[in-house]
Parts: C-alpha cells; structure tokens; sequence
C-alpha cells in the first residue's frame, strides 16, 4: 500500500517530538525525586505532578500511529486494534487533560506566594490538596468516561476521540463514539 508523505510525516514526527518531551520530563522527574530536600516544597511537588502527567502525553505521540487498528485506510504504521487505540485514547486523555491543569495548578500557586504573600505551609495545608486533586480527578473522571461511550477512536494521527467511522454523525450511523463532538467540546473547554 501507498502511503502520502502528509501520512508519513503525521506517523514519524511524533515520535521524535514525543521522545523530546519524553527526555524533558524524565529528567525533571527523576532530579526532584533523586534529590529529597526538593520534595519538601510545594513548587517542586506540583513540577513532579506535571511532569508525570507529560510524561504520560509524551509516550502517546511516541507511540503515534502503531495503536490504531492494522488495515485503517491511508494511516501509515498502523499496527493495532481497537483494544490498543482504546488504551492510546485513554491514555492520550488523561495526559492531555492533567498536563494543562496542573500548569492551572502551578499558576495558583504562583498567585499564592506571589501576589498573596503566602508562606509555605499555608499553602500546603490550605491550597497543595487541591492543587493535586483537581487536576488528577478531573483528569481521569473524563478519560474513564471515554471508555464506556466507546470514544477512543482513529482520528487521523493517534487515537483520540473521534467518531467510528469517520464522518458518522452526519448520517447516524456510527458504530463507535455517536458523543464524540460533544466530549471534544468538553476537552477543549477545560
């Protein structure tokens, strides 16, 4: 089979963006875990936080398109099934989703210390739970949603939600993620 270049370059970029990434966020990980005096500090908690959540996301693009279904039409190195896309999806959420809120997380608490003047362990009492919580709960409330609207789906580059098959809602007739637009609208909002 013949693939376009657009189709390779959608399958391969990914996977050397998503191992940059992947390198940023280990090395971020692994110096606030190897030296523990970091640990003790809000900042370095939530940095942790993202970072894992990125790490998440990273592995995603590096995987590309090798999780959706083998035989889906124009999609180069697809190798997968619908199990593997389902847990790409998933997996896609869940990073896409906690990454930006724990940047939100970071935000507040720049705000804090910042323009609020508070100490440490103020905002580590009263603030850091749910700096954490938010982010984590709503992270994987939506992607567990995902699974049960079978919304975990080939859209285009990785697995994602989307519509199965394409251009389905139109005439009604989608097999898998019918919800599809309105849990994108839901992405998008947070």
């Amino acid at each position: 089979m013949s693939y376009s270049s657009k189709s390779k370059t959608l399958a391969l970029l990914p996977k050397f963006t998503g191992f940059l990434s992947f390198v940023g966020s280990t090395y971020i990980f692994q110096d606030v875990v190897f030296h523990k005096k970091t640990v003790n500090r809000v900042y370095h908690r939530l940095i942790l936080g993202l970072s894992c959540a990125d790490m998440i996301a990273s592995v995603v693009n590096i995987l590309s398109t090798w999780p959706i279904p083998e035989g889906s039409k124009g999609v180069y190195l697809a190798s997968g099934t619908t199990q593997t896309c389902t847990a790409q999806g998933f997996f896609n959420e869940l990073g896409n989703l906690a990454t930006p809120l724990y940047n939100a997380s970071l935000c507040c608490y720049y705000v804090l210390v910042i323009r609020n003047a508070w100490a440490e362990d103020r905002i580590r009492t009263r603030a850091e739970p749910f700096m954490h919580l938010v982010p984590i709960t709503i992270a994987f409330t939506i992607a567990i949603l995902g699974i049960p609207f079978t919304l975990y789906n080939n859209s285009g580059w990785l697995c994602w939600i989307a519509a199965y098959p394409a251009k389905c809602q139109a005439d009604g007739t989608c097999t898998r993620g019918a919800h599809a637009d309105t849990f994108r609208w839901v992405h998008y909002a947070i």
